[in-house]
């Protein structure tokens, strides 16, 4: 029992040390993403790290474009027919015209994105952070 104790304490040591910012996916990882995305598209590359990271940025932008039904169910009829490979295109020409935006979060540069293609996408109205 005593050997429990020590592992669960170990455990928890090692979750409540590790830094919770580094989770957070940046829009360079996405820009990444494109990037690798695009060269595994492309026949010229057999690189199994680019197949796994545009795998990545693929299950990314289709997670950001279902969440969307979540706040707005009615949108995915508006949008009906588009396809995953063009969501990737829209995200993917979006970080390749603002890369001064590269330094924010993944999920804001994937949601402007995509609004700016579909106006009618769902986005959180912006408030004032109270300090």
């Amino acid at each position: 029992m005593r050997r429990a104790w020590k592992g669960l304490i170990l455990l928890g040591f090692i979750f409540l040390s590790t830094p919770l910012a580094e989770a957070q996916f940046s829009g360079r990882d996405l820009v990444d993403g494109w990037n690798a995305y695009q060269r595994a598209s492309s026949k010229s590359s057999g690189k199994r790290t680019d197949q796994i990271q545009a795998a990545d940025y693929m299950g990314f932008i289709l997670g950001v474009w279902n969440s969307a039904s979540y706040y707005n169910p009615t949108f995915h009829v508006v949008a009906k027919g588009i396809t995953l490979r063009e969501l990737c295109h829209v995200v993917g020409k979006y970080l390749d015209k603002h890369p001064e935006r590269w330094n924010q979060a993944a999920v804001i540069l994937a949601v402007d994105a995509i609004h700016q293609e579909f106006p009618t996408f769902p986005i959180r109205e912006k408030t004032e952070r109270i300090h």
